[in-house]
């Protein structure tokens, strides 16, 4: 690793806390020092080899012995590694919980500028300090002191950090010039010009398009700017966009471009002095070119990225490909061209921009070559790749990769490299491979999906021309029942939990890797070979997947192309569902029949809460529904001494249906705590919603079916719930309600109802939302438990 990185590393690790072990806890070193700093009597080797050992004895937790031998060489040497000794000294100290208003950032350095002011080598780690150290402080005594960390204090120094690094900088550079030290030059060059990008704290960063604004001053290194109150608001907070000006000859808008200035000293603002120390790093040390160029490419990527547009484009090309914007097609824009908005209200205002040539990243990452830093190239090439992937341009993404991996099958590596070279080699022919070959996805399905009825699940897939599709059955009742029964004897979760009961992605690869959990599966039903559309240009097209079973339980679906290539998602078909309600007593939990809204009477119902502290705290509930299909678990109150569980499981079973309540195990806390009384219970109504497929298209008819319900303590089931007018409403991606007239239906004798609507061939693309209203009732809003279009998509 060269020292350049190291430093990077090293400085982006200084401020992590831990406490230090009981035979290195006590003073820190003082820094009282020698009268004269000497150069540098060892060799480079030994001083190197003295850092390294300092290391060790952070890596130990020897922090105080660490702090001890880092003074000590700042006292004793002055030399290309007394900035490293700096960074190992600040890292010991923190470590050592040892910095305090005495002892902190700014009297070290004050101290350390004393002996070592001249040293290039020492400036570069001091400003790398002053950037990544804490930027708030408290005015104690009259003097601001710097906190410990980003809450202590009521100032805020970011500004003034960023100025003492920019002069430690700035020195360096006239020192090593002054030396006619090229290579560090460079290197110091490349440092100072992204140290010119705000960067706020490492709790709040400005965002790529602010630090851009930002880069139209320019920052005065005469004086430091003074300390500002936290509250505070930052310059450029509300900037969301590229600057953009109209031009005074054409009337026209136009992108704020910097361009390199001819000197540090000409530049008018900050952009023009980053854009020369860029190009000047380059000229001081040509070997610099791959790691600038490649910054440079990321940089200017992040800002002029067509994939910016993403929340504006409009649905056009389908699932998983880039949309339209203002009537551009993606597809045809040139490398040197991308569409910017330009409105900073969020009205949707772009400007189709061309990129002058120091901001056409794509040529920038294609100057990017594979020695002497291969890294760098392969980055380059992802780079590159990445935008033609967001333009819908997947034969240039294709082509460039294929390009890449060329070049590096052409390289000859060292026998000790040549894990990596085949590393690379495998990620970049896999890649191409998910571009170019057969491919596909799910797509995200939030339906509840009906026992009994044909059931279709959305497939995303492109290069393909058919799919065989099969199902096998998922015993996830045995699964479910031995997980909870692991929680309920364990102390602890531990790996074997972790691995095999943990989530839903894990039993899913375990399913397909695992013969232990073949005792999961049931016989495979096979389903009737799909044909698809291979398409052109390598798009996404979608399918709807017939699912070759309506018998109601967990399946295993598999989607397999004519490649070889299979692609797995558990299914659920519902025959019952389960429904909490928050009341005063707790929770209500009510079991229904998910085709009638019927509630089922004599259902078993466990549920498991529990958390993970020392050791394994839980609380089990049984019980079995009544007439009304209804069970109460009694909540504790708040104040109480029982535990709050943040984890949650349940089943929910009678014969041989069953249905899961908690499966994604993501620290759900519904009902974990008694709800106060003086709040409303919870929605007097409730709505299953079905959809006859997970997306439509202009033109189709869409179909679905409901079930109004009650999941009340004195009124469940489908009490009180026939014979109610609901009223549909449809809203565009843009909250038109317009392109669906209203629809009102009436519920039948058991609260369900059916309704058709017809998608007009003019219809928008994209996320439509829906809401239901519920006439001639006090309380006319309640839950929609399934959005009519799942994804939103039309």
């Amino acid at each position: 690793m060269n020292r350049f990185f190291s430093a990077l590393f090293l400085a982006a690790g200084l401020l992590a806390s831990g406490m230090p072990s009981p035979a290195d806890a006590s003073t820190p070193p003082q820094q009282h020092a020698p009268a004269e700093v000497k150069s540098s009597p060892v060799s480079p080797q030994q001083r190197k080899q003295a850092v390294e050992n300092l290391e060790k004895l952070l890596g130990k937790r020897l922090f105080k012995k660490a702090a001890e031998q880092a003074l000590k060489q700042l006292h004793e040497y002055d030399d290309q590694y007394s900035g490293t000794d700096l960074l190992l000294y600040f890292q010991a100290l923190t470590r050592l919980n040892a910095l305090d208003d005495s002892i902190n950032l700014d009297s070290i350095l004050q101290e350390q500028m004393k002996r070592h002011g001249g040293n290039p080598y020492f400036l570069m780690d001091a400003a790398l300090l002053s950037q990544n150290a804490c930027h708030t402080f408290k005015l104690v005594n009259g003097a601001y002191i710097r906190g410990s960390g980003p809450w202590d204090g009521e100032y805020s120094g970011e500004a003034r950090d960023r100025v003492k690094a920019l002069r430690c900088l700035v020195k360096a550079m006239r020192l090593a010039e002054k030396d006619n030290n090229m290579k560090l030059l460079g290197q110091l060059r490349f440092i100072t010009a992204q140290a010119l990008l705000v960067k706020g704290s490492r709790y709040s960063s400005p965002s790529p398009f602010q630090a851009y604004a930002a880069l139209g001053n320019l920052t005065s290194l005469e004086e430091l700017p003074g300390y500002v109150a936290r509250e505070e608001a930052p310059p450029f907070r509300n900037v969301a966009t590229v600057p953009v000006e109209v031009n005074a000859k054409t009337g026209k808008p136009e992108v704020v471009f910097y361009h390199a200035s001819s000197s540090w000293e000409t530049a008018k603002n900050d952009g023009e002095r980053m854009r020369w120390l860029l190009d000047a790093a380059i000229q001081a040390n040509p070997e610099l070119a791959n790691q600038v160029n490649y910054f440079t490419a990321s940089w200017c990527r992040r800002l002029f990225s067509y994939a910016n547009t993403a929340p504006d484009q409009e649905f056009v090309y389908g699932p998983g490909n880039a949309g339209m914007v203002a009537g551009i097609n993606p597809a045809k824009l040139k490398t040197n061209q991308t569409v910017v908005k330009t409105d900073r209200t969020g009205n949707g205002k772009f400007l189709l921009a061309t990129l002058p040539p120091d901001y056409d990243f794509i040529r920038i990452a294609s100057a990017v070559r594979i020695t002497p830093e291969p890294d760098d190239y392969i980055n380059a090439a992802h780079l590159a790749a990445d935008e033609f992937l967001a333009r819908n341009q997947r034969p240039s993404a294709a082509q460039l990769l294929g390009k890449a991996l060329q070049n590096w099958n052409a390289q000859s590596w060292d026998k000790k490299d040549r894990k990596e070279f085949l590393n690379v080699a495998d990620n970049l022919k896999k890649r191409i491979a998910s571009i170019t070959e057969p491919n596909g996805t799910f797509d995200t399905d939030k339906r509840t999906l009906l026992a009994g009825e044909p059931v279709t699940v959305s497939f995303s897939y492109r290069n393909a021309s058919r799919a065989c599709v099969a199902v096998r059955p998922v015993d996830m009742k045995r699964w479910q029942e031995e997980r909870m029964d692991k929680i309920q004897t364990s102390k602890t979760l531990e790996k074997a939990y972790r691995n095999g009961y943990s989530n839903l992605g894990n039993l899913l690869s375990n399913l397909l890797h695992d013969s232990s959990c073949a005792r999961y599966l049931g016989e495979e039903i096979k389903g009737e070979e799909i044909a698809l559309t291979p398409g052109d240009r390598h798009l996404n097209h979608i399918a709807h997947i017939p699912v070759p079973t309506r018998k109601p339980g967990w399946y295993l679906l598999t989607v397999t192309l004519e490649n070889g290539y299979r692609f797995h998602r558990f299914l659920t078909l519902s025959d019952m569902v389960l429904v909490r309600r928050s009341v005063p007593e707790g929770n209500l939990w009510f079991l229904a029949d998910a085709g009638t809204g019927m509630p089922v009477e004599g259902g078993s119902l466990r549920i498991l809460r529990y958390r993970q502290d020392k050791t394994l705290q839980k609380r089990q509930i049984k019980g079995i529904t009544d007439k009304d299909g209804a069970m109460v678990e009694t909540i504790p109150p708040r104040d109480s001494s029982a535990f709050s569980y943040n984890m949650f499981l349940g089943i929910a079973s009678k014969g041989e249906s069953y249905v899961l309540a908690g499966i994604s195990d993501y620290g759900w806390e519904s009902g974990n705590y008694l709800m106060d009384t003086a709040n409303k219970a919870s929605d007097s109504y409730s709505c299953f919603f079905l959809e006859s497929q997970p997306v439509y298209r202009p033109g189709q008819t869409a179909r679905f079916k409901g079930v109004l319900f009650r999941p009340d303590i004195a009124n469940p089931g489908t009490k009180d719930c026939a014979g109610k007018k609901l009223t549909l409403t449809i809203a565009s991606p843009t909250g038109d309600e317009s392109i669906f007239p209203p629809k009102t239906v009436t519920t039948d004798s058991t609260g369900s109802f059916e309704l058709e609507l017809l998608i007009p061939a003019d219809a928008p693309l994209g996320q439509y939302g829906a809401k239901l209203k519920l006439h001639d009732s006090a309380d006319p809003d309640f839950r929609l438990y399934a959005p009519p279009f799942p994804d939103g998509r039309v």
